[in-house]
């Protein structure tokens, strides 16, 4: 048996798939983020307070969900409740790092893919840029739009200094409200036209096989039905399994289906083991998380879903709907701000609650950060839950069988490394949040 290990490029982070050969048969192929950052170690032993901060530098693109994840854990274990100001600027920081995060894979990492699938052709970015300056200056724009208001909610573009346990560490002013509100209308104004001409693109084309899934159970926190929340923040954990029946849980017992066991490279799960979970804006999409207030874009999605819904690349089109529609729940959430100014947070002497979870909608999926405490103000044990994690089973599935498949067909194994590479870009995977539980084996 031998192994062939080949970089996986255009991702966020680094990453390697492996394919595994034995007697000239290809056996498995598995995508590997095999570094070790430790970031459990690392905030273990840490104050309460100190923590989202540290949480925050688990990645630079998913920033602000990791810090709010780690506030909401210990809100939780302190009985705290943050103002529904405090909440609602979360939401709009969270909206700005989505659309920055999307729109660098949607363009930088997956267009070049898109465009070798929708049109027959994959090009460079630098024919990109020729071909289409238009098109390439939206993309740039809505980049800098997200970045705009994660500087204008977070304190600053990166590892924002806003979200604090209880609250809010600083007040956005009318000025800045304001001003954000443009730069929410013009992701709205600049997003639509994109998302269109892309579900046109899908529209006239046949799913690509190298895309398709089955026995796939999509995880997100959602809203129940009739139930109102914040999006990406509030609701219940929903489960649509294959056979189309969905069951909900409160985020608090996510165990249930997830949890984690030292020394392994993923996690565990309660189901079968031929169903494979998908989290991210396609399972968001499918529990009716992501809405569509209009109804001409709400019927085209439709239609183009109804032939997409169960290929990997529709992530994409889901993506730039999640900019869309994010943007447009962040501009209802702006009237709900006030200028409260931020009080000293009087934090409980010991906790009122032995477990506290944290859990919100990541740009790639269900985020869970869930911590126990020890002495001191101190964080005990922490276990961090990460949307790559999960998906990754799924991940290596479809590189198993789309490769082999390829491979039996007599594909030579170079063509058949550039579409499993597609395969994996699809899924946005963020090896920056993914790689720091993994643990070193003896």
């Amino acid at each position: 048996m031998s192994t062939n290990v080949d970089i996986c490029t255009r991702i966020e982070g680094h990453a390697t798939i492996e394919y595994v050969m034995s007697k000239n048969e290809l056996v498995a192929v598995n995508f590997k983020t095999d570094v070790f950052r430790g970031f459990e170690g690392i905030l273990k032993g840490k104050f309460f307070l100190d923590a989202p901060r540290i949480a925050s530098r688990i990645c630079g693109l998913c920033h602000a969900s990791q810090a709010i994840a780690s506030t909401r854990a210990i809100e939780a274990m302190l009985g705290v409740q943050p103002s529904a100001s405090a909440r609602a600027m979360r939401a709009v920081l969270m909206c700005g790092e989505l659309v920055k995060s999307h729109a660098m894979h949607f363009y930088f990492q997956g267009y070049p893919d898109i465009s070798a699938v929708l049109h027959g052709k994959q090009l460079g970015l630098e024919d990109l840029v020729r071909k289409d300056p238009e098109f390439t200056q939206a993309m740039f724009e809505l980049i800098k739009l997200g970045k705009d208001v994660c500087e204008a909610f977070g304190g600053r573009e990166i590892h924002a200094i806003s979200p604090a346990v209880g609250g809010k560490s600083f007040t956005v002013f009318p000025k800045e409200v304001t001003q954000t509100r443009k730069y929410l209308e013009k992701i709205r104004e600049i997003s639509r036209p994109v998302l269109d001409n892309l579900l046109e693109d899908y529209s006239a084309t046949t799913p690509a096989d190298d895309f398709a899934f089955k026995n796939v159970a999509f995880m997100a926190m959602v809203n129940g039905p009739g139930a109102s929340g914040i999006y990406r923040q509030d609701g219940e954990l929903a489960i649509e399994m294959p056979s189309g029946a969905v069951k909900r849980m409160s985020p608090d017992a996510f165990k249930e289906v997830l949890w984690s066991e030292k020394g392994l490279r993923g996690y565990e799960t309660s189901l079968d083991e031929s169903i494979a979970l998908l989290v991210g804006p396609m399972a968001r999409m499918r529990l009716g998380g992501l809405e569509i207030d209009d109804p001409d874009l709400k019927q085209a999605f439709s239609d183009v879903a109804a032939k997409w819904k169960d290929n990997m690349l529709f992530n994409y089109a889901t993506q730039l709907l999640d900019i869309h529609e994010s943007a447009s729940m962040a501009l209802e959430l702006l009237s709900g701000l006030s200028g409260e100014t931020p009080k000293p947070r009087a934090i409980p002497d010991e906790p009122v609650r032995n477990t506290g979870t944290g859990i919100v909608e990541a740009p790639r999926g269900t985020l869970i950060h869930q911590y126990t405490p020890d002495k001191g103000k101190r964080l005990g044990e922490v276990e961090l839950y990460i949307p790559t994690r999960v998906n990754i089973p799924l991940i290596d599935r479809m590189l198993t069988a789309r490769c082999r498949a390829l491979f039996d067909k007599g594909l030579a194994m170079d063509e058949i490394k550039r579409r499993a590479g597609m395969i994996v870009r699809a899924f946005d995977p963020c090896i920056s949040c993914a790689t720091h539980a993994i643990t070193r084996q003896a």
